[in-house]
């Protein structure tokens, strides 16, 4: 409030700016009068139809990518080194607890001794 009485003690009560007469009555026609003609760009709108279908192809492509670049969807012939691997992974996991067991038996150890040995450290 103090600002607007600043204001007006320095500039006075009359409005600087003022609209002519008839102004916003005749301002629709003088505008559009004054608008340059341009023709209307149809190969703009193609692109717009088509848009959606771009962004779609686009999604697309990028999917059937990382299919074939992972090798997920198609099974190919990773498939076959992933199996034959986790076999081997487990045939040596078979081999570590036969050989613990044959072991174990060599020793004449049984889990209580085994138990005492690991309390004793």
């Amino acid at each position: 409030m103090n600002e607007e009485l600043l204001i007006e003690r320095k500039f006075g009560k009359p409005r600087p700016f003022n609209v002519p007469e008839g102004y916003f009555e005749s301002f629709q026609t003088t505008f559009m009068t004054n608008l340059p003609s341009v023709p209307a760009q149809k190969g703009r709108t193609v692109l717009r139809r088509l848009r959606h279908v771009m962004w779609a192809a686009s999604v697309a492509a990028v999917v059937v990518f990382a299919a074939v670049y992972f090798g997920g969807m198609f099974g190919t012939s990773n498939d076959r080194t992933v199996a034959s691997v986790s076999s081997a992974d487990m045939s040596l996991q078979m081999d570590n607890d036969i050989m613990i067991d044959e072991l174990s038996d060599y020793a004449m150890m049984d889990n209580d001794d085994f138990y005492s040995f690991i309390a004793d450290e």
